[in-house]
């Protein structure tokens, strides 16, 4: 499942809810009303079109937690183990998960697994791992019988055992995960404790594929033909089911189809069109084809160089909270490189990537050391 930094999915609290109505909800929400304490706090947690209250978020989810609401007893335990306006406390947000999942809330059954599974914050511990996941499969999880698949597979903290992966990833299927198909297709195609089976393979993918939605199948497809083995690697078939992604509206479409005139071995190297489809890209929000264009303007391997345009692309993706573009234009202006030598410049950059990351190159320089030693 993929989160925010702060734990939020983006998918809680989507219905629009007008002012009179919220009005209502927190009169019922003081008046001692649970699920109204947890509707206003997850309200609070998961703000779209205004700033974040995690503090009034905590108030309202906790008073609805003390009165035994799984939903809001899952919000605590996750404001606590992403510190979202409390102190970070893994063991106080297992606390909380442990009381929504005791009423069966699938969605802590499986955090729990995934906390045990990969230690955040203690020892993993696989045994306990698989006992929430499973318990969460029975709810109806798929997203927990992936996870036990993919521990079969990896042999992660459980015998490896690829039958039993396979069984586990169809369940998944069988519940509507389709990158469990995927998942079969791959070890298929690499061999991973089955035999290489490359029509098997294949079959699996395409089952995938065909499964999603308009936007995602162009944009597996493209996958497929970049990444799903030499049986089926064609860029130029990927680079148009990535255009026909971008026409039913992912996004992210254009960013790829950029890479792949951007990189070696994927189609001829084509730097304008690059350039094009990154600007695209980064028009519609993406800011990693920012930092696409300004490597191409810097290196000047498929465009002519230009070292304007460059420090006015690695500013961009700089000052948008990139440490690495910041680190670059540090060196950049410390080393004379493709601009005049600047010191001061240079200083300037290194403290924003310092204050951005907490990788040390950048602290190196600003103490005089060399960051080649890393």
């Amino acid at each position: 499942m993929n989160r925010n930094k702060d734990g939020s999915t983006g998918n809680e609290c989507d219905s629009p809810v007008s002012a009179t109505e919220m009005e209502k909800i927190r009169q019922l929400a003081e008046n001692g009303d649970a699920e109204a304490q947890y509707q206003l706090g997850s309200a609070y947690y998961e703000r779209k079109n205004a700033t974040k209250d995690y503090t009034e978020a905590m108030r309202w989810l906790r008073l609805a937690a003390e009165q035994e609401h799984a939903a809001a007893q899952y919000y605590v335990g996750k404001m606590y183990q992403y510190g979202c306006g409390v102190t970070r406390d893994v063991k106080e947000a297992i606390k909380w998960f442990r009381m929504a999942a005791d009423q069966g809330y699938t969605d802590a059954l499986c955090e729990l697994g995934y906390i045990y599974l990969y230690g955040t914050g203690f020892t993993t511990n696989g045994k306990e791992a698989m006992k929430w996941f499973m318990l969460a499969v029975e709810n109806g999880s798929k997203s927990a019988a992936m996870s036990i698949g993919r521990m079969y597979r990896d042999g992660n903290d459980v015998p490896r055992d690829a039958g039993e992966a396979i069984r586990w990833f169809k369940i998944a299927l069988e519940k509507g995960d389709n990158c469990a198909a995927l998942e079969i297709a791959q070890m298929y195609l690499s061999g991973n404790g089955v035999l290489n089976d490359k029509e098997e393979a294949t079959r699996w993918y395409k089952l995938a594929v065909e499964n999603w939605e308009d936007e995602y199948k162009a944009w597996n497809y493209a996958l497929l033909y970049l990444y799903g083995g030499s049986s089926f690697y064609n860029a130029d078939k990927a680079i148009r089911w990535y255009k026909i992604a971008f026409e039913n509206g992912n996004k992210d479409a254009a960013c790829a189809i950029a890479q792949r005139y951007h990189q070696r071995g994927a189609v001829t190297l084509n730097g304008d069109e690059a350039i094009r489809w990154y600007k695209i890209a980064y028009e519609r929000g993406n800011k990693d084809a920012a930092w696409g264009i300004a490597r191409l303007y810097h290196e000047g391997a498929c465009v002519p160089k230009n070292s304007d345009e460059a420090v006015k692309w690695f500013k961009i993706v700089a000052e948008s909270g990139d440490d690495k573009a910041a680190e670059t234009l540090g060196r950049m202006y410390e080393e004379g490189i493709d601009v005049p030598q600047n010191i001061d410049e240079a200083i300037k950059w290194y403290i924003l990537a310092v204050n951005q990351s907490t990788s040390g190159k950048a602290l190196l320089r600003l103490r005089g050391g060399d960051s080649s030693a890393n």
